[in-house]
């Protein structure tokens, strides 16, 4: 009987396969948009992106629940993270090519989340007044219950909330996923920029720059 690797090889051979694990889980960009932080500058910004889902591919239940996720996602910093003040949100999407499973990264420059961690997310109790509820309400847990691998992170004064919407089996005409990134190393967003300072935003689809979202009365 042969002998077997050495602990030079076995480490070699764990290194090729988590960078063979990184590489397949690198995602493809699908879209990537700055929205002003107000109520229909986010509505703009979420049909947008519902569309380059669509136009990657990605329909029914799967684009269904990256929508509600980027949803409550949005309106969270929207509404505490700038505080109804004047702000930018950068949303970027991407896929995994060998789960096909959406890659959602959501940046901004207002206020850190509280203690510097993300919410519980358990669900608000249905009796309680209004007083009671949890900061985002019921978003945290739906935003728990729809994403995986959830990691926030604050530095250089930017907020970073990354998370991923898993793709079932058959959904988008595909049999069933492929194989699930190591849990140490889920699927990565590609480095991107941090929002910019100010309240201008674009919007860059496929390398395609277009004006922020504002509403004007000759659209």
């Amino acid at each position: 009987m042969g002998a077997g690797p050495g602990p030079g090889q076995a480490a070699a051979g764990r290194r090729s396969l988590g960078a063979a694990a990184g590489a397949l889980c690198r995602p493809a960009a699908v879209i990537e948009i700055f929205v002003a932080s107000e109520a229909l500058a986010v509505r703009l910004g979420l049909d947008r992106a519902g569309r380059a889902l669509a136009a990657a591919g990605v329909s029914g239940d799967l684009a269904l629940r990256v929508e509600i996720a980027l949803a409550e996602a949005l309106n969270n910093v929207a509404e505490h993270a700038y505080g109804g003040a004047s702000g930018t949100i950068r949303l970027g999407l991407g896929r995994c090519p060998v789960r096909g499973d959406i890659l959602c990264t959501i940046e901004d420059r207002g206020r850190p989340m509280p203690g510097g961690v993300l919410p519980e997310g358990r669900p608000p109790a249905l009796d309680a007044g209004p007083e009671a509820l949890p900061e985002g309400g019921f978003g945290w847990f739906l935003i728990r219950s729809l994403g995986r691998d959830i990691r926030y992170r604050r530095a250089g004064g930017v907020n970073r909330l990354r998370f991923r919407i898993v793709r079932e089996a058959g959904e988008d005409g595909m049999d069933a996923p492929g194989p699930a990134p190591p849990a140490s190393r889920p699927c990565r967003a590609a480095p991107v920029r941090p929002p910019p300072a100010g309240p201008g935003a674009t919007a860059k689809p496929g390398g395609v720059r277009r004006p922020r979202f504002r509403v004007r009365r000759d659209q």
